[in-house]
């Protein structure tokens, strides 16, 4: 709630100042950093997550997101995920869409989740191609969790969060 209540203030506060800026056009890319609903680390005891550098086509009334993260080390991790989101309002600065996704994330141990999210994005446009974003929304992870040795083991975690990213349009 608090991270949501900065968001519209900050979005109020640019409104105010700088009333030049709008939304960019339509069938563009852009490129940034954006974290599925149920990362980092997301809720419970489940360890994978879905952030890194995100990949965005916006065709106007829908932008699909490109999310993929790559740890490497004494142990590799990747998290790889998507969401679509629909645009029910838009405005001379910022969007609102409707939408989810779906991601996989590997910690190295041979354990996989997937998770799985919904809820609304609001889009910023700091300038005509830079925007800040927020999600809020409903996430899901289902982790196999071979650590315990049960392979039949299924954990389901929701909580309702909010995640930022940045993207960069051309």
């Amino acid at each position: 709630m608090k991270l949501l209540t900065i968001a519209m203030a900050t979005g109020a506060l640019l409104l105010a100042l700088n009333t030049s800026a709008h939304a960019q056009s339509e069938n563009t890319f852009g490129i940034g950093a954006q974290t599925m609903l149920t990362g980092p680390g997301g809720p419970g005891l489940v360890a994978g997550n879905v952030s890194g550098a995100s990949f965005t086509y916006d065709a106007g009334v829908f932008h699909i997101d490109g999310i993929f993260g790559l740890s490497a080390g004494d142990t590799t991790r990747f998290g790889l995920g998507g969401n679509f989101w629909y645009v029910i309002h838009g405005g001379g600065i910022a969007d609102l869409s409707v939408g989810g996704g779906i991601g996989v994330a590997d910690d190295g141990d041979d354990d996989t989740d997937f998770h799985v999210n919904a809820g609304a994005k609001i889009r910023l446009f700091l300038v005509n191609n830079v925007a800040l974003s927020t999600i809020v929304g409903l996430g899901f992870i289902f982790d196999d969790d071979e650590e315990a040795n049960n392979d039949e083991d299924i954990i389901v975690g929701g909580q309702t969060v909010g995640i930022m990213g940045i993207t960069y349009f051309f």
